[in-house]
C-alpha cells in the first residue's frame, strides 16, 4: 500500500520489519529511519513501551540495512506524548551523535 500511496518514509525498529514488510520497490525510492528508543519516563503517554531500538542496536540495523540498499537515514525518534522533560530530546540527540 505505501509504494501505491506514494509514501516515501517510513519508520522501523528491528530488521524484520525493515526488510520483512517492505516491498522491494519501496525499498528503492523510499527513505527509512530507525526509530530510536527514547527515556520517556516523564511522559503523559509512554511510546517506549511499544516502539524504538537501543541506539547501541540501531548501528547493527543501519549496516544490515545497507546491503539490500535501503535508503536509510537516522536515526528518528519520539520522547512520548505531554513528555514535561526539557532534557529529554536533548538526550537522545546527544547519545545519538555518538554512533
Amino acid at each position: 500500500y505505501a509504494a501505491q500511496a506514494s509514501i516515501d518514509i517510513m519508520t522501523f525498529d528491528s530488521l524484520d520489519e525493515l526488510i520483512g514488510s517492505k516491498p522491494p520497490k519501496l525499498s528503492k525510492m523510499g527513505y527509512f529511519f530507525p526509530d530510536a528508543l527514547t527515556d520517556d519516563s516523564r511522559s503523559v503517554l509512554r511510546l517506549s513501551t511499544k516502539f524504538g531500538v537501543l541506539l547501541t542496536r540501531i548501528l547493527q540495523l543501519l549496516f544490515k540495512a545497507i546491503e539490500p540498499k535501503f535508503g536509510v537515514n537516522g536515526p528518528r525518534f519520539h520522547v512520548g506524548g505531554g513528555c514535561y522533560d526539557p532534557h529529554a530530546c536533548a538526550d537522545v540527540v546527544r547519545r545519538a551523535i555518538g554512533l
